[in-house]
Order: structure tokens, then C-alpha cells, then sequence
């Protein structure tokens, strides 16, 4: 992500294309790569490659692209692309032969887009001198850009994720954080959880009234999701055997020690942690506290989940055990109904202890 806003805080920059700030600007954009190279392990692996390519940072602040297109000099910038990329082309077919040529071919496109700009900056005396008055262009600038930025950052958000969702807890924290913006647009509370859906009306934080449209929404969510999985993955699920990965797991918990009585205890202490800070937030599907939830789920879960895969949400893992029970998956193993009250049971007992204990504390109060 880091990298993402990077490139998109680069073309702002370098938009400036008045004489007096071009300079101020590609030197600011070169000591942010510098940075970022310097900072990230991960980017420094790629420096080369990466330096390469932003050589077309001064060659993307000589084209002043933007001229040609209020111009609407469509014509002109679709022969110069085409004249361009054939250049290119020819370049990348007569030096790149392997995937050992990786550098060779960031130069070859490169060169493409550096033959490109330089055209356009030698055409820009049709339109103005170099005398130029930033004070008079900077607004227009400055809105172009502004919208070249947003419209970079927002295509490119999938593929930043990408790279900073590695794991459960962080994809975790995307979905749930997500779910309940969702469910509040809608109207509702943002309970994705019988667990507390069923411990806030116990004890009077929420109306009995309205607790089985809830849970109905809840498990049959849950169930629909997992039949998406399924769908999805439907191939990938035939290629696997049981003994290869093709288990329940993928759908629903289970503890890494089997012992029913603590798993049960592990799931109710997690649970209950988890629900009494969510009625200590008030109504949590304003603002930021969806995200300050889908931080919340990921820090119980590093804390506490490693024992049972922490359910946390009996619909969560019902729903899913049985779609994995009863749906046609190729090659699936058991769906260890044995265990499946643990995490059902466990968690709804850990939503009744934290709404009593918040209805002690605010009598008290």
C-alpha cells in the first residue's frame, strides 16, 4: 500500500509542469523512491528494476500530457502511441529471450514512453512560450491531477491489498470491518453474530422482536457464503483429496488440542472478551468503529484464538459445517459434528457472560 500511494503521490508531484517547480519536484520524487527502497526489504529486492522504470518520472514531467489532451489533440496521441509501441515491440522481440531479461525489458518499455513524451515536449511551443505564470495555472493543475491520483489510488486498491492481506487475521479484519459498514447502510445494527444478537437481548440491549429475523439472517448468510466458496473453488476442491487439504477446516474450526471442556472454556473466554468491549462502543456501525470491531476480532484472535480457530460467531461455523456436510464437494472428508457444539455453544455462553457483566457494571453505575 505504502508502494501504491507512493507512485500516485509521484505523478502529483511531477504534474507541476511549470519551469520553476519541474526541478523541486522530480527531486522530491526521487528522495521518496530513495526512501521507500531504503525502508522496504521487500521493494529493495526489485531496485534495479524499480530505478529503471522511474526514469520515467522526468520523462513523464517533460510530455505535459495533459496539454494535449484539453487540446483534444486525440488524433496526434494515438498515431504517436501506436508509432511508439511498434518501436517497442520491435526492441522487446529482438533483446528479451528469457524471464532473465526482465531488466532489458523495463528498458524497452521505457523507451517507448520516453520516445512518446519527448515528441510532446518538443511540440510545445504550438501552444504557449516558456514564460509561464504558475499562480494563473496552478488551480487547473492541481484539480487534473487531483483526480489522476484518486482515480490511481482506487484502481489500484485490490492489487495494494493484495500485498498487505497475508493472513486470516488480516483478512478478517477487511471482511467483518466491511460486513457491518454494510449492514449499517442498510438500517440494521450490524450483528453478523447470534452470539450477540442473542447476549444483547438476554439483557436488554437489544428487542426479543426483533432476534429471529436476525439469526435467520445470520445462518443464512453464513450458509449462502459458504455455498459461494464452494462454487468458486469448485475445481480446485476436485483436485484435492482429503489427506491433501479437502477438510472441514477450510470451513469451520477445530482445536489444536482436542479437549471439549477447555475448548469450550477457550471459545467462552474469547467470545465474551470480544462483546464486552463491542457494547462498551456504542453503536458500532458509525464512523470508524466498524474498523476499530475488525481490529478488535483480529487482536482476541492472536490473543486468544490460537486453541480453537476462535468461532467467536456460531453462525460462522454452522452455516459453513453444514454447507460443507450437505453440499456436493468433491472429495471431502468428515465435517466433525462432534466438535461442532464447541464452537456454537461456547460462544453464545461467552455473549450471556459479557451483556450480564455489562449489566452489572452500568446497576453499579
Amino acid at each position: 500500500m505504502l508502494f501504491t500511494f507512493f507512485c500516485a503521490f509521484l505523478e502529483f508531484l511531477t504534474a507541476f509542469s511549470a519551469a520553476s517547480f519541474v526541478l523541486w519536484a522530480v527531486l522530491l520524487a526521487y528522495l521518496g523512491l530513495a526512501a521507500c527502497l531504503l525502508f522496504s526489504s521487500k521493494l529493495r529486492e526489485y531496485g534495479p528494476l524499480i530505478w529503471t522504470l522511474s526514469s520515467g518520472i522526468i520523462f513523464t514531467t517533460l510530455s505535459c500530457e495533459w496539454l494535449y489532451a484539453i487540446h483534444e489533440e486525440y488524433g496526434y496521441l494515438a498515431l504517436r502511441n501506436i508509432c511508439f509501441q511498434i518501436l517497442s515491440l520491435i526492441l522487446l522481440l529482438t533483446y528479451v529471450k528469457d524471464e532473465s531479461d526482465l531488466l532489458l525489458y523495463a528498458w524497452t518499455t521505457v523507451a517507448g514512453s520516453a520516445g512518446a513524451n519527448l515528441i510532446n515536449f518538443l511540440r510545445l511551443r504550438k501552444y504557449f512560450t516558456w514564460r509561464f505564470s504558475w499562480q494563473q495555472h496552478l488551480l487547473p493543475i492541481l484539480v487534473l491531477f487531483a483526480n489522476s491520483l484518486v482515480n490511481l489510488l482506487y484502481v489500484s486498491a485490490d492489487v495494494a491489498q493484495l500485498g498487505v492481506m497475508t493472513s486470516d487475521y488480516c483478512v478478517g479484519l477487511y471482511s467483518v470491518t466491511f460486513g457491518v459498514y454494510v449492514a449499517g447502510q442498510f438500517g440494521a445494527q450490524g450483528h453478523l453474530n447470534p452470539a450477540v444478537t442473542i447476549g444483547f437481548a438476554a439483557f436488554g440491549f437489544f428487542p426479543w422482536s426483533q432476534v429471529m429475523p436476525y439469526l435467520l439472517g445470520q445462518f443464512l448468510g453464513a450458509f449462502v457464503g459458504a455455498a459461494l466458496v464452494v462454487l468458486h473453488y469448485y475445481p480446485h476442491f476436485k483436485a484435492t483429496k482429503a489427506d491433501e487439504g479437502n477438510s472441514v477446516g477450510i470451513f469451520a474450526t477445530g482445536p489444536a488440542i482436542n479437549n471439549p471442556v477447555f475448548n469450550f472454556l477457550s471459545e467462552t473466554i474469547a467470545t465474551s472478551v470480544f462483546l464486552f468491549t463491542l457494547l462498551n462502543l456504542g453503536n458500532f456501525t458509525q464512523g470508524l468503529k466498524p474498523l476499530i470491531v475488525g481490529f478488535l476480532i483480529m487482536v482476541v484472535g492472536q490473543a486468544l484464538g490460537s486453541t480453537t480457530g476462535f468461532a467467536l460467531n456460531p453462525a460462522r461455523d454452522f452455516s459453513p459445517r453444514l454447507a460443507y456436510a450437505i453440499l456436493p464437494v468433491p472429495n471431502k472428508g468428515g465435517a466433525n459434528w462432534a466438535y461442532a457444539w464447541v464452537p456454537v455453544l461456547g460462544t453464545i455462553a461467552g455473549g450471556l457472560l459479557a451483556s450480564g457483566l455489562q449489566g452489572i457494571v452500568k446497576v453499579e453505575k
